[in-house]
């Protein structure tokens, strides 16, 4: 039986973000995808104007419906919009027998905010600690654990916070980060305790990754999976692993 991963997330008309690009990363690491939108955005290329959140209400139905008649082997999330999304989204990690990839979306790369102030402590209270993985760029996570995160130094710092704070494994993601080298993304992966490094990364990652940690084994080769498909991967990337 083909998996099923399931990403509830904002759409994104143009396709180059959102649950269009999670079903695509879907599509390509196959696994059979379903979607549930949580957040309705008016953009183009050039950005988003507007993002109108879906009742909580009807996402929460939504998950319901499909949870009764479909077998998840694996969900994301990406968009949210509200307090009331995230803790609807929450409540049903608690029945959903399936790994959670939590992708904190905030705010769009045009500036929009996708996910309200009132929101966050929802997201680190309910969601975060019910994640098998979660997958904050460094200005999410800066926002997230109230700390500077410039530096892969300080990405480390903040990724740790984000595991003490229930997640099983945090994927920092490097783009933002200053270094000495500007051609490649270092990412910092914490697990358990322990650390990898993770070369470029893509806007299907945590889709690609949802695809993946249906595994039994949830561990770096998952990531090394995810990385190592070439389809949407812009270069190829190295994983070191002392996660122990």
């Amino acid at each position: 039986m083909t998996p099923v991963a399931l990403t509830v997330a904002g759409s994104d008309p143009t396709s180059g973000a959102g649950l269009q690009a999670d079903l695509r990363a879907f599509v390509a690491h196959g696994v059979w995808g379903c979607a549930v939108p949580a957040v309705i955005t008016v953009q183009s290329t050039r950005g988003v104007v507007r993002a109108i959140p879906v009742e909580a209400s009807l996402v929460g139905e939504q998950l319901d419906v499909l949870a009764a008649d479909v077998r998840v082997s694996a969900w994301k999330t990406g968009a949210l919009g509200t307090r009331e999304n995230v803790e609807a989204v929450a409540a049903r990690a608690l029945t959903l027998a399936a790994p959670l990839v939590v992708d904190p979306v905030l705010v769009a790369s045009s500036g929009a905010t996708l996910l309200d102030e009132g929101a966050r402590g929802a997201l680190v209270a309910s969601l975060i600690p019910r994640a098998a993985l979660v997958t904050p760029n460094a200005p999410e996570a800066a926002l997230l654990t109230g700390r500077r995160v410039e530096t892969v130094d300080e990405a480390r710092d903040a990724a740790r916070a984000l595991v003490d704070l229930g997640a099983r494994a945090v994927l920092l993601k490097g783009g933002h980060l200053r270094g000495e080298r500007t051609d490649v993304a270092v990412d910092v992966l914490v697990m358990g305790g322990g650390m990898s490094n993770v070369g470029e990364l893509y806007d299907e990652l945590p889709g690609a990754l949802a695809s993946y940690v249906f595994s039994p084994v949830f561990h770096t080769p998952v990531v090394r999976a995810a990385h190592g498909d070439s389809s949407g991967v812009r270069g190829a990337a190295r994983l070191w692993s002392d996660d122990g």
